[in-house]
């Protein structure tokens, strides 16, 4: 008897050992809500920022990013278009970069982020999730930068943000690596060429003026979009749409 009752008694010291560490054990989700809790909301950054992560749980880069508006170029706006603004984790601004969402542009979807809007990264280069609570999108970044212009073989380049169908997980169009471009108009034809490789457009029928700035590069349509939402460039030669498409290997 005496040694049943030892037995049960180092049997409940361990459970209940068990148990209070098991207690005392945070999953990763709440570690990861513990950092951010010790990340005050700086001064200069609204009420309506979310702060997320754009590095690795391991080794994480905080930065706040809220909404900032449509898309305005010489007094005109582009609502199809949508900023965002970066602040570092110290609220320190570093940048406003602009998204697009496809369904946006082709008029076949409307999101409202002047309400209150959690944004988070997505797996790729570039794109973000968004949500309102109605709804939620993917937006990939866009607008050509000549931040790392470059001359090759007597040809200046810029960057233009790509995208392409993320087919594995059917989540729609993200951001792939920008690639470089020159884009020379010819007339009625428009010669692109990416890093040597040349390839002839025309504008599509549905543009009625001028396209001014170019906004991304479709790899799976081999079209161009400017920023202009009826405006973009297709190819002359279907054929062509492999060379597009090489672009990413």
């Amino acid at each position: 008897m005496k040694n049943k009752i030892i037995i049960s008694s180092l049997l409940l010291s361990l459970s209940c050992t068990v148990f209070f560490c098991n207690s005392s054990v945070k999953s990763s989700d709440e570690v990861e809500a513990t950092k951010q809790d010790t990340l005050k909301r700086p001064a200069t950054v609204s009420k309506h920022a979310t702060l997320i992560n754009l590095g690795f749980d391991d080794s994480p880069v905080y930065q706040w990013v809220e909404y900032a508006g449509k898309l305005k170029m010489e007094d005109k706006s582009y609502t199809h278009i949508y900023g965002f603004k970066y602040f570092d984790a110290q609220g320190k601004f570093l940048h406003t970069r602009y998204y697009e969402n496809m369904e946006i542009r082709n008029g076949t979807k409307e999101f409202d982020a002047t309400t209150q809007v959690e944004i988070s990264p997505f797996p790729g280069d570039a794109t973000i999730h968004v949500s309102n609570g109605a709804d939620s999108l993917l937006f990939f970044h866009v607008l050509e930068s000549d931040e790392f212009k470059r001359t090759y073989e007597g040809i200046e380049y810029v960057r233009m943000p790509a995208i392409y169908y993320e087919t594995n997980y059917n989540t729609g169009f993200t951001s792939g690596e920008d690639v470089e471009f020159n884009i020379k108009r010819e007339k009625d034809f428009y010669t692109v060429t990416f890093t040597g490789t040349a390839i002839l457009f025309k504008l599509c029928s549905a543009c009625k003026t001028e396209p001014t700035q170019v906004s991304f590069l479709n790899e799976q349509e081999g079209r161009i979009y400017f920023v202009e939402r009826e405006c973009y460039l297709e190819l002359i030669n279907n054929e062509d749409i492999g060379k597009i498409q090489a672009l990413r290997r």
